[in-house]
């Protein structure tokens, strides 16, 4: 019997509209990338250390497919400068009745050393909750280097492997990026061998983000290799922030696979304290 974790943060989320007096989180908002990634996104957990607020998320995704694959991703992340925590579940099938559906859920921690938090470390780990799974989970380690000011050159390093699997390749991120004084402005560069013992399998990738007090935006694309075969995709997530402080956000997020022409189109809501 499948895990109810879900609903459980579910009703976390609607708990959370009856919170007051929010203030005004310091945090990325719309980031697709590694180096500058979403407050709930769990690219990567040392970054999440920088950031400052509490949200909780539900996302939902479906493609466009004859048959289409819906997905519901619950989460929440807290970040308080130093030390960052975030759990996140998800639901992914052609509904989302149990036995039609897949369960994954995880979550990470990332800190912040020293007195001007230029170096942060973090790991996550996801498992799946099928009972067949062939690969139970996986684990993921980063460290970043930043600024000593929000604006600046930043780089960022990440190691993961599937864990429990026949096989459990490893794979590594190099990423190079720059943040202007507000940080929900940037730009980065990935490199990523998906297996570090195939050098042909690799996956390049460019992302920026520009926000504001009222709006964000974030896209980027990702060239992946595989052996002799490439495919690319171009993504995108546009946010509004709404309520005093910024206690809300909602946005629509797109991505398109330039090979199979096909698109995955969804939205978020977000509470943030």
């Amino acid at each position: 019997m499948k895990r109810s974790y879900v609903f459980v943060l579910a009703l976390a989320f609607a708990f959370s509209f009856g919170a007051q007096g929010a203030r005004k989180m310091k945090v990325i908002r719309g980031g697709q990338g590694f180096l500058y990634p979403d407050h709930n996104s769990s690219e990567n957990p040392g970054q999440l250390s920088r950031d400052d607020g509490t949200s909780i998320e539900a996302m939902y995704t479906r493609t466009t497919e004859s048959t289409p694959t819906q997905t519901l991703t619950p989460s929440m992340a807290y970040s308080n400068g130093r030390l960052g925590l975030f759990v996140k579940g998800s639901r992914s099938g052609t509904s989302f009745n149990p036995d039609e559906s897949t369960d994954t859920a995880g979550g990470g921690i990332g800190f912040s050393l020293g007195k001007r938090r230029v170096v942060n470390i973090g790991a996550s780990y996801f498992t799946s909750l099928e009972s067949t799974s062939t690969s139970t989970g996986t684990l993921k380690g980063t460290i970043n280097l930043n600024p000593a000011r929000d604006q600046g050159m930043a780089l960022g390093i990440a190691v993961g492997t599937t864990v429990g699997g026949t096989s459990n390749p490893i794979a590594g991120t190099i990423a190079l990026g720059y943040s202007g004084k507000n940080r929900n402005n940037n730009i980065e560069a990935n490199l990523t061998f998906n297996d570090i013992n195939a050098t042909d399998n690799y996956t390049l990738s460019g992302f920026f983000t520009l926000g504001g007090d009222m709006y964000y935006f974030g896209g980027g694309y990702k060239h992946t290799n595989v052996s002799s075969t490439a495919t690319g995709e171009v993504v995108g997530r546009l946010g509004f922030v709404m309520g005093r402080g910024g206690s809300a956000d909602l946005s629509a997020l797109a991505t398109y696979d330039l090979q199979q022409s096909a698109v995955t189109y969804g939205a978020t809501l977000r509470v943030n304290f």
